[in-house]
């Protein structure tokens, strides 16, 4: 591995431990494309002889309890793709909160990852604008300049959902601004 540069991938796919799980205890359809996408971009990076990324942070994109998943907590795994290590982080997966505790956890993780990491050059690939993964990730560039953050945009927040509520269509509303 090289340790000029440490690249880390922060995404959303539906990790291969856990899938039968996640599928287990969805309510509702899954969005798969977003996974079939990350899984065919990390199996480029890390199948590759220079493993371009070397530490795999994930929070996979499931539903909130009650309504959309059967459990009110997803708990922290550790799994490995192709000798590249990598972690699902826990959150509390309850409606309204979801988001904020994948926040928390995720910026406590990339913390983790950037403070044992010795590389020369830090760089974080953030899948997609979701707000908790991207603020997260901007928290940490903020507190070490040297974190270079790249973004890998396919939907705009105001196209991410089909939802006529009031509250969803406000809060898109403050994510797009």
């Amino acid at each position: 591995m090289n340790n000029e540069v440490g690249i880390l991938y922060i995404g959303s796919f539906y990790e291969e431990s856990r899938y039968e799980e996640i599928w287990t205890n969805s309510r509702s359809f899954q969005v798969f494309s977003g996974h079939t996408f990350q899984n065919a971009l990390l199996h480029g990076f890390v199948f590759n002889e220079n493993k371009n990324i070397n530490y795999i942070i994930n929070a996979p994109a499931i539903g909130s309890y009650p309504f959309r998943y059967k459990k009110i907590y997803y708990r922290k795994s550790s799994f490995s793709l192709n000798g590249v290590k990598g972690i699902n982080c826990s959150f509390l997966n309850l409606t309204l909160i979801k988001n904020m505790s994948i926040y928390y956890s995720m910026k406590r993780e990339i913390k983790r990852w950037y403070l044992n990491n010795n590389s020369k050059r830090k760089i974080l690939i953030v899948y997609s604008l979701i707000p908790s993964y991207l603020f997260a990730a901007l928290d940490i560039k903020k507190q070490f300049s040297d974190v270079y953050v790249c973004v890998i945009i396919l939907d705009l927040p105001q196209y991410f959902g089909d939802n006529s509520s009031y509250v969803y269509n406000s809060y898109i509303k403050l994510i797009t601004k």
